[in-house]
């Protein structure tokens, strides 16, 4: 009986996975040029604190700041555009920036989950795989749902119950779909993160709403 709790939980998850793609992929088709644009410019943000971070002596401290005070929150604001894109809202190149309405909250949600998501790392891979599932709904929950950094982090884990293999899935998607853009030198590698982004998107939607995926694709 336990066996079969664990495969049908498992094939559930394998759904959500498909239906979250799917209905990302229909949203990337849908805006291709904006959200390229709005993802390759964050992504540019984002390699640009872990280059500097490989540079000796300063190079640590500057990039953690750098990402801290501009990549991270940035990508928190792009976070929201894609929630904005799924939701078949209009997405604008200023929503990314809506962020800076909440900087102080987003750039404390995102020392707090690090710092978190680090030390389980620190004890075993298995609780920082596990602690960063359950803080994936943050980014969302901060700009768009205006919680506080902390309340955020209480609430992303209470709102991912029960979807943690789901967002794993999604999560190892995205690297295989990192490994693919890197294959491709770099050219696939803003698509599939954006791709990824709308499909993480997806299933936030999906679980703060109630909507069934079938409804998702219907509503766009």
């Amino acid at each position: 009986m336990e066996y079969a709790v664990d495969r049908d939980t498992h094939e559930e998850a394998r759904t959500d996975i498909i239906d979250s793609y799917r209905h990302g992929f229909e949203v990337l088709l849908d805006h291709p040029i904006t959200l390229l644009v709005m993802g390759f410019a964050v992504s540019t943000l984002v390699a640009a604190s872990w280059g500097l971070v490989s540079i000796p002596f300063i190079g640590g401290l500057t990039g953690f700041v750098f990402a801290a005070l501009v990549s991270t929150p940035l990508a928190y604001g792009f976070a929201y555009v894609c929630l904005r894109a799924v939701r078949d809202d209009v997405a604008e190149p200023g929503d990314v920036v809506r962020v800076y309405d909440r900087y102080l909250e987003a750039v404390i949600a995102a020392a707090l989950s690090t710092g978190i998501i680090l030390v389980g790392f620190a004890f075993l891979v298995v609780p920082g795989v596990f602690l960063l599932c359950r803080l994936a709904f943050v980014p969302y929950l901060v700009v768009e749902g205006r919680l506080s950094a902390v309340d955020a982090l209480f609430e992303s884990f209470e709102q991912t119950r029960g979807h943690g293999w789901t967002i794993l899935g999604l999560g190892i998607c995205r690297l295989v779909l990192f490994g693919i853009g890197s294959a491709t030198f770099g050219l696939a590698i803003v698509p599939g993160a954006v791709w990824s982004d709308l499909a993480m998107a997806s299933l936030y939607h999906r679980v703060v709403s109630g909507t069934p995926p079938s409804d998702l694709d219907g509503s766009h």
